[in-house]
């Protein structure tokens, strides 16, 4: 569930209207963000980043959201602008470790789009780590990896707001 960027999300389910985003909390530098959605027994979540080039633009995002599985309780979309080179993928890696490489699923008027699946102990290195490197290449330059930081300060925090967003509680 990608939701929109909204500077001026309402701040609490009761000030959203069905069918609208709201911001659930933010932590650090991840925001909770929800779906008000009438018919259900929790309004699905999502942990939002908004990622910045090296120039400080806003040049990707990534949501984080959970699985109902137990070899893959976390999954996460993250979109690259357009005209990042599809065949090369994007890399994840936290704090400087091995990482790994994922394929973009499609390109849309937003961007192109890789979703991810974490396993457990994948999540526990997020909880763990300081910060996590999201490599792109552009098209233009293949040769010239563009890496975007993804700040972990607050996964803990917003993770566990997530957990208990999920239990309706």
């Amino acid at each position: 569930m990608a939701l929109a960027q909204d500077a001026a999300l309402p701040q609490s389910r009761s000030a959203a209207e069905p069918g609208q985003a709201y911001q659930l909390g933010q932590f650090d530098a991840w925001e909770v963000r929800c779906l008000r959605v009438e018919e259900a027994a929790s309004d699905p979540c999502e942990m939002h980043q908004l990622l910045r080039g090296p120039e400080g633009n806003a040049t990707a995002e990534i949501n984080l959201f959970l699985l109902d599985r137990e070899d893959v309780p976390a999954g996460a979309t993250i979109v690259t602008p357009l005209e990042t080179l599809l065949t090369q993928g994007l890399r994840l890696t936290v704090d400087g470790g091995e990482g790994k490489t994922y394929p973009f699923q499609l390109c849309n008027r937003q961007g192109c789009v890789a979703q991810i699946g974490f396993t457990p102990d994948e999540i526990a290195g997020m909880k763990r780590g300081t910060q996590a490197e999201v490599t792109i290449r552009p098209a233009a330059a293949p040769e010239t990896p563009v890496r975007l930081t993804v700040s972990l300060a607050g996964f803990t925090a917003a993770h566990e707001a997530l957990t208990v967003a999920a239990l309706g509680k």
